[in-house]
């Protein structure tokens, strides 16, 4: 979902009305990026994309690789699963797993290695 605050932005309440539990991100973007690299590999594709961010939420299975994805600066978010290395093009590596389940990662090319014995869910969010 996408809300475009006007003027002096709004106030919202999520409320789990269901017997489990939920887990909810809220991003919320102050200003525009600075600089937004030049799109994605469509053979992952998005579950959201708007005028602000484009997300993917992929399901890896034990010791799955990704497609590479070209992506523009965003948040890497863990969540089920792990641990996750996302692997840039240089080698690079951004760890994830239950202490830690998310990060800021900057735009390029990426691909997600679950390193573990259990499936895993990641989700993608680019800033546009």
């Amino acid at each position: 979902m996408f809300g475009r605050a006007t003027g002096e932005g709004y106030i919202h309440q999520v409320t789990n009305i269901g017997s489990s539990p939920i887990h909810m991100i809220d991003v919320e973007f102050v200003r525009p990026p600075a600089k937004v690299f030049a799109g994605v590999d469509l053979t992952v594709q998005p579950t959201d994309d708007n005028d602000r961010f484009r997300a993917f939420r992929l399901s890896l299975a034990p010791r799955e690789i990704s497609a590479p994805m070209k992506l523009g600066p965003g948040v890497h978010i863990l969540i089920a699963g792990g641990p996750i290395d996302l692997v840039g093009e240089s080698g690079t590596s951004i760890k994830l797993d239950t202490r830690e389940q998310w990060r800021w990662r900057e735009g390029g090319l990426y691909t997600l290695h679950n390193v573990s014995q259990i499936p895993a869910d990641v989700v993608e969010l680019e800033v546009k």
